[in-house]
């Protein structure tokens, strides 16, 4: 198998960040670059990504867990100071309050509730980010079907 060279790179982050970043929206530009999810693949993936292509310095990074409150924070801890390389007083820990109508699924010892990478200073990364999405979408054709004519 061959490594991924840095365009591979580029639009797997690109993509990533897509699917599950935080996007400026109307109501609210100026937004901060934050990625948000439970799969510690994604996760060193899109670190990787913000620091190789985006040249973002690990010392921009922000981390913090997001955890039921019925969740093992220790234990969470430990295992995204693992996945990240850090030190556990690196990272944050807010709490999320479990409704009790729902059926939560996401329990047990596999459980470690949710990372957000936030990178300080980064509203300018946004725009750009939503720039080379818009270009991915020019180049194969999705503005068409987005503007009614596919």
């Amino acid at each position: 198998m061959r490594s991924l060279n840095e365009s591979h790179l580029w639009l797997a982050g690109i993509m990533l960040y897509w699917a599950e970043g935080a996007k400026e929206k109307a109501h609210s530009i100026g937004h901060q670059v934050n990625f948000n999810n439970s799969d510690p693949k994604m996760i060193v993936l899109f670190i990787k990504w913000l620091l190789t292509v985006a040249k973002v310095p690990r010392a921009d990074l922000v981390f913090s867990i997001y955890i039921h409150t019925t969740g093992n924070v220790e234990k969470a801890l430990n295992f995204w100071s693992e996945v990240i390389s850090c030190d556990k007083g690196d990272i944050k820990v807010y709490f999320k309050r479990h409704n009790p109508k729902t059926n939560r699924r996401n329990v047990g010892d596999s459980y470690n509730g949710l990372l957000r990478v936030a990178v300080r200073r980064s509203a300018n990364l946004n725009r750009k980010i939503a720039a080379w999405v818009d270009h991915i979408c020019n180049y194969w054709g999705v503005v068409k079907w987005y503007h009614g004519r596919l």
